[in-house]
């Protein structure tokens, strides 16, 4: 076992599982009380309906957040990331404009520490915001056109992710050019689901980006291959 291994990983992961673990059981906190102080206690079948509806609208994002979030965030990232929420409009893009103002290589050690430490820069920043905010949040609001409200609403979630297809479409815009044009002509189709988009972009850019560097078309070049080195005969010179 190595030390980074030894040192950063192993114990981020138990601390990462606890801490998911008690996060967990303090959701349920409120239900316990509701079901202790009124008698609220929903049944089984009432329970895995409720589920299973949930299950219908997000249950894609069980699997395609994680494989999404993980290359860009690390462990620790990915950890911090599902406790604080906000991972796509806040957490992903200052890991990834800290990762790139310091140019580090996507997916190695030195971006893990960078981006673990953007996010939690924006969870500090976030949060300090959110105070201020929840303070003198209503009287703002009140002075701002009703209209206005709306438009915002409507426009801040699209820049936000438009800003990271342009970021990371830089990486790799072979891929972009393949898959934005196939995710737009599936919102024309009637009746999809959102959550069939979501993998089609997850999976779909990852199989792109495969095919093109396994081709030699992508922006990330192969590594070069060392050459062996000459094994020298011992001479034979005589003393």
């Amino acid at each position: 076992m190595n030390n980074y291994e030894k040192t950063w990983r192993r114990p981020v992961i138990k601390a990462g599982v606890i801490c998911i673990a008690l996060v967990m059981i303090i959701s349920f906190l409120p239900n316990v009380y509701l079901m202790i102080r009124y008698g609220v206690k929903p049944t089984g079948g009432t329970f895995l309906r409720a589920w299973g509806a949930i299950a219908l609208a997000y249950g894609a994002f069980y699997v395609v957040e994680p494989l999404s979030y993980y290359p860009a965030f690390g462990v620790a990232g990915s950890y911090l990331g599902v406790l604080t929420g906000s991972m796509a409009n806040i957490r992903l893009p200052a890991s990834q404009t800290a990762q790139k103002a310091l140019d580090t290589e996507p997916g190695s050690k030195k971006a893990e520490m960078i981006g673990l430490l953007a996010i939690i820069g924006s969870v500090i920043v976030s949060t300090a915001m959110l105070t201020v905010f929840v303070i003198f949040g209503a009287y703002l609001l009140g002075q701002v056109p009703e209209d206005t409200k709306a438009q915002l609403a409507s426009l801040i979630v699209p820049a936000v992710f438009g800003a990271l297809v342009v970021m990371f479409g830089q990486d790799e815009p072979k891929t972009a050019i393949i898959i934005l044009p196939i995710l737009v002509a599936m919102n024309f189709i009637p009746n999809i689901q959102y959550w069939i988009i979501t993998v089609t972009a997850v999976v779909g850019s990852v199989l792109i980006s495969r095919f093109l560097y396994v081709k030699g078309w992508s922006k990330t070049k192969k590594p070069e291959k060392a050459e062996p080195k000459e094994e020298q005969k011992p001479s034979n010179t005589e003393d």
